[in-house]
């Protein structure tokens, strides 16, 4: 099972194009590459460029690709998620750079990274496409990976390991054999010793054995190359170095040196130099880990707030560090007079700096005024977590960046009640139950279903947020029973007493929601406003509220029926929440004005996908806690560039963000595999002349236009005709009749239903031109010998719950023919387990949804997904590039649709549509 995968383009880039960036997104077996049109603020440099044509160029193994990502140069510009995957190979690279005994064990070395280092890495992850993000079984597969490439190819070099890494990026040193080793001394005036030794070889399993660099030099006196060798590590970090320069010129390098406090942090303010170098240092701990030595810590929330909800009033306590330890600020005004160096405070050596003393104390005294007379609420809490230690405090009760040198110090920490407040939300979904009893989350007696595990702790956790106050965004993958989770909580609330509970759903979608809660809770009374079962009244059903749990509308009637709006909802839910995802439209703004106290957003869309859909279904959800539009933005194009990465906005999003996939094990293991076949089929000799004939029209009349919007709508027009011809003539020319011998796609279909019949299995059948259901059907009707059913937009939404049920539960019903749009949403049509996509939609994420109709929960067999395909037609050439965008979110494509077409230059537009 490859980690690796190399997928197609979709614009795969021309030699010397600049217009392409790469990029990866996760899959459940690892990921996929890939280039992508880039955006104004992604536009690739000239570095990336010849990086990327080198790519093309060369076709790699994935692992040398790897190998050659690690090795480019880091100011190189980078889509977010591949400049991740480079820091996660460099950060191997340099690991191994630094080992000593890298040259004796060549094609055997180990190279580990430490655990806080892999914990940082993952923490840094950015919000990457595709279903899954990165974990640490993902991580180590890469490392793997990235090891196994790594030792073949240093084991095969004939030259030394320095020779493979500088062949691989000019002035890359290697660790060598020298190693400079500081300790701890015993000795107050002298409180640390030094010594350079040489390694010699590894002892059989165990450590470097290792001599005083003095004696090296001696066993070589006399070989003036073999002592070049060994010092030349040295030379280089001296020339760096003033304090190696020192000790190398005195010979004093030579010799066991006692070090005083202040010798000892220059020599430790150097390491960087001879590490580069290819000197490796030994030091204590202490150093490796330290944190900003000088800094004000600023504790928030040790004790429970009297309410819970983002307006809650957390406590907060000021603290002065210097390094692990606590200190006052007297201590901090006499340490300030002391010189730069290295101090002991209370056990501990700190790394002191007057000059940043003297900052620390502007910077408390600062903060002491702000918070002196103000309260800190949770929402301002979790915001300043957001962005970590990169904030100050102003006067007033916001935060915001600070770029003020003597603000950059406030280190923002959880108190004992915000930190296990944070970590139930986070593990509520991972397997704690109710209240951390053991018992099982509340549903009601009277609720008619039994909730898979993952979806008791879907509900459990939607009542801790409720209980919290907190927004909540269930973005479970499709399938995996989003609605159920949300019945359970509705009949539970419902138990409770008299509340007020409203749903916003797409109009699609009343039926589904109507008969799972019929189903599932049958005590939940519901009244449905919309045209097709009870017209929304023009003021509040007063009346009606204590016959009512719950009121079930459409996006469209919340932006026309202005009373939604004027009451106090308990519950507000929003299905579908991907429709408010532009904050400008006037949909999303009437949505957001609705008020209820506790508010769910359902979306099987990943929405961490696109931040800046995430703004807007948090904006929503917890209004104020990701700022303003354009203070969000700012604040993600930083993200990449700060020390934690994408970390702190993950930790803050992730409390209130669920999702899970059903291609996790550990969520669901009884859904079957889903397996997709190309089903080709040649154009017969009707559709090869009417073919020909639109695609030499559109040449003759693209070179008669001038105007870009003309030229865009002669090509669309010209794609639709051909989308429709290679359905069927009859379908391009208006006509009846629909022979099966003018169509090549009519005898591959009627190849498959034979077997399907014989089988005595259901299928659906998907197009996106509803002018082709009823000619399917009638097709269809002659292959199974009994009639199947339709479903399109012009179907009352009274009747597709219907149409689905007398599918679902009637053996008899063979086959369901649906427009894309239609019935590519929110259907659960299990009873079949073959899905065929007569035309496709050229967007991947729309075909999974529909897929994803009979690819879902109560599916028992495997299921056999049928691509149509015309040979040597437009759709042949768009399904080798269509693979590209299997795991990318509908959001990332679904605006663009067909105008990357219409902006081909000619000859490559004629490419396309030509016959071949």
């Amino acid at each position: 099972m490859p980690l690796l995968k190399k997928t197609p383009s979709l614009n795969p880039p021309q030699a010397g194009s600049s217009g392409q960036i790469l990029i990866i997104w996760l899959e459940p077996q690892g990921f996929a590459w890939s280039f992508e049109n880039a955006g104004p603020d992604q536009a690739p440099s000239a570095e990336q460029t010849g990086l990327q044509q080198d790519l093309i160029r060369d076709n790699p193994p994935s692992d040398q690709f790897l190998l050659r990502l690690g090795f480019s140069d880091p100011a190189v510009n980078l889509s977010p998620s591949l400049d991740y995957l480079r820091r996660i190979v460099r950060a191997f690279l340099l690991q191994a750079s630094h080992l000593p005994d890298l040259e004796f064990n060549r094609g055997q070395t180990i190279v580990e990274l430490p655990a806080d280092q892999l914990a940082d890495i993952l923490n840094d992850a950015p919000f990457m496409p595709g279903g899954r993000q990165p974990d640490q079984n993902w991580l180590q597969a890469v490392l793997a990976m990235s090891h196994e490439a790594f030792c073949r190819e240093l084991k095969d070099w004939p030259g030394s390991a320095e020779d493979w890494f500088t062949a691989h990026r000019s002035g890359w040193h290697v660790a060598g054999k020298v190693i400079f080793n500081l300790v701890e001394n015993p000795e107050p005036q002298y409180p640390f010793a030094f010594l350079a030794t040489y390694a010699i070889r590894r002892m059989s399993n165990g450590p470097l054995l290792q001599i005083p660099l003095r004696r090296a030099l001696d066993q070589t006196a006399g070989d003036m190359k073999r002592q070049l060798a060994l010092l030349t590590a040295v030379h280089r970090a001296a020339e760096k170095n003033d304090l190696i320069r020192s000790w190398l010129q005195s010979g004093e390098l030579m010799h066991p040196l006692r070090l005083s406090a202040r010798e000892a942090w220059q020599f430790l303010r150097g390491i960087p130099d001879c590490e580069a170098a290819g000197v490796v240092c030994r030091v204590p701990d202490w150093w490796r880990r330290r944190t900003a030595a000088a800094r004000i810590n600023l504790t928030l929330g040790d004790r429970e707030p009297a309410r819970l909800g983002l307006d809650s009033l957390l406590d907060f306590r000021l603290d002065l560090m210097l390094g692990d330890a606590c200190v006052s600020q007297g201590e901090i005004e006499q340490l300030s007079a002391e010189s730069a160096g290295l101090l002991r405070i209370k056990g501990h050596w700190t790394e002191v700096d007057p000059e940043q003393l003297k900052d620390l104390l502007k910077a408390y005294e600062q903060a002491q005024k702000t918070l002196g007379h103000n309260k800190i609420t949770l929402l301002q809490a979790l915001r300043l977590q957001m962005k970590n230690d990169r904030l100050h405090l102003e006067r007033g009760n916001d935060v915001h960046s600070g770029t003020d040198k003597s603000t950059e110090v406030l280190e923002i920490n959880q108190g004992s009640w915000l930190r296990g407040w944070a970590a139930r939300l986070v593990q509520a979904p991972a397997g704690q139950t109710a209240a951390g009893t053991g018992s099982r989350p509340e549903s009601g007696d009277d609720f008619h279903a039994c909730l898979r595990p993952y979806q008791e702790r879907g509900l459990f956790w939607l009542q801790e947020m409720k209980r919290m106050r907190l927004g909540a965004c269930l973005a479970d993958d499709m399938g995996l029973g989003k609605t159920i989770q949300v019945i359970a909580l509705m009949n539970a609330m419902r138990r409770t007493g008299q509340i007020r509970m409203l749903l916003v759903v797409p109009a699609s979608l009343i039926g589904n929601w109507q008969a799972e809660i019929r189903r599932f809770a049958p005590a939940l009374r519901f009244l449905i406003l919309h045209a097709s079962e009870t017209p929304a009244p023009d003021t509040a059903p007063d009346d009606r509220s204590s016959r009512y749990d719950l009121l079930i509308t459409t996006y469209g009637l919340v932006l026309r029926t202005e009373w939604l709006r004027t009451v106090d909802w308990d519950l507000l839910v929003l299905d579908e929440a991907q429709a408010i995802k532009n904050p400008a439209a006037r949909q999303t703004r009437a949505v957001k004005q609705l008020k209820a106290g506790f508010r769910i957003a359902l979306t099987g869309t990943p929405i961490e996908n696109q931040l800046t859909d995430l703004w807007s279904i948090f904006d929503f959800l917890n209004k104020g806690l990701l700022g303003t539009p354009a203070e969000f933005t700012a604040f993600a194009r930083k993200l990449p560039k700060q020390p934690d990465g994408y970390a702190p906005l993950r930790q803050v999003v992730n409390l209130f963000l669920l999702r899970r996939v059903k291609t996790d094990p550990a969520v669901i293991r009884d859904l079957p595999a889903k397996i997709e076949v190309k089903a080709y089929s040649r154009l017969s000799r009707r559709q090869t002349g009417l073919y020909q004939k639109i695609v030499n029209d559109l040449e003759n009349n693209l070179r008669q236009v001038n105007g870009l919007m003309e030229r865009r709508g002669l090509v669309l027009a010209a794609l639709v005709r051909l989308k429709q011809l290679c359905n069927h003539p009859d379908l391009y020319l208006g006509q009846a009749g629909y022979q099966e011998s003018d169509s090549g796609k009519f005898a591959r279909l009627r190849e498959i239903c034979d077997t399907i019949r014989e089988k005595h299995e259901k299928v659906l059948v998907f197009t996106q031109f509803q002018e082709m259901v009823e000619p399917l059907r009638c097709f269809l009707d002659s292959i199974f010998g009994h009639p199947g059913l339709v479903l399109h937009g012009g179907t009352p939404v009274a009747a597709r719950q219907t149409i689905v049920a007398r599918f679902q539960s009637d053996a008899g019903i063979p086959f369901l023919v649906l427009s894309l749009k239609a019935g590519g949403l929110g259907l659960n049509l299990t009873a079949a387990n073959h899905v065929i996509h007569f035309d496709r939609w050229w967007n991947p994420a729309v075909e999974n949804q529909a897929t994803d109709r009979v690819f879902r929960i109560g599916q028992t067999r495997q299921v056999l997904v049928h691509l149509f395909v015309s040979e040597g037609t437009i759709e042949e050439k768009i399904d080798k590039m269509i693979e590209d965008k299997k795991q990318l979110v509908q959001d990332l494509i679904a605006d663009r649709q067909d105008k990357w077409i219409t902006e081909m230059e000619p000859e490559q537009l004629f490419q396309l549509l030509r016959l071949s």
